[in-house]
């Protein structure tokens, strides 16, 4: 080959290997990574045909990490209102699921079904203080949780910790929630205590420890999503 031609080729060689790599779609990095951190969950609920109780509370956490920000000159000029908004906001992150959970082939979509069903397989009893948040937390635990989230955060950035979201997190949330139960009648807790004999939850028991810190997080999510449905 000519001296020129391959000069020209490892030029263009060279010009290939150091491209900064490009992202499709309309997520951020951050975005992306949350998303994938909860496409595990995604895909067990829809095993289970109950998404329903997904949603709520993986929008709850999607607008309290991304909030909504102001109006693009799109949306002006679309003349789009705040509720509008937020509904697209929405429908674009399901889409992003059924986009990104497709399997192709029946091999693949069955191996993924047997991973399911393992994780699910094993059945335990829900905690007292979940149970208790699935039937009083919009009414007994809620309003503690929006008048003391605001002053703990403040305190928290104070501390030096300045990435505080609006919205209480979930282990503020799960805090305020056992404080709640521990101080309940007993008569409450017995009614808990009956709730939990009775409904049947599906708690992983096999496989956590290889998980990671956010799948680990979103087993909580799962149990708690009824609480956050409007």
């Amino acid at each position: 080959m000519p001296p020129k031609l391959v000069r020209a080729n490892t030029r263009a060689r060279k010009k290939k290997e150091n491209k900064a790599p490009t992202r499709r779609g309309w997520t951020t990095v951050d975005q992306e990574a949350f998303l994938e951190s909860h496409k595990s969950s995604f895909l067990m609920h829809q095993s289970q045909k109950n998404l329903q109780d997904f949603w709520p509370s993986l929008l709850n956490d999607w607008f309290t990490n991304f909030p909504l920000g102001n109006p693009t000159d799109k949306d002006t000029q679309e003349g789009l209102t705040e509720e509008q908004r937020l509904e697209r906001a929405k429908t674009r992150v399901q889409q992003w699921y059924n986009n990104h959970t497709r399997v192709n082939g029946g091999k693949e979509r069955q191996g993924k079904r047997k991973l399911l069903d393992l994780r699910a397989r094993k059945q335990k009893i829900l905690p007292d203080w979940q149970a208790y948040s699935h039937l009083y937390y919009e009414e007994r635990v809620k309003p503690d949780v929006d008048a003391e989230w605001p002053t703990r955060r403040e305190a928290l950035k104070e501390s030096g910790q300045e990435d505080t979201p609006e919205m209480a997190p979930l282990w503020f949330r799960n805090q305020v929630t056992k404080r709640k139960f521990g101080a309940e009648s007993d008569e409450v807790k017995a009614e808990v205590e009956e709730y939990r004999k009775q409904t049947d939850q599906s708690i992983e028991d096999e496989g956590t420890e290889e998980l990671t810190e956010a799948e680990k997080e979103e087993h909580h999510r799962v149990h708690q999503a009824k609480a956050y449905q409007k």
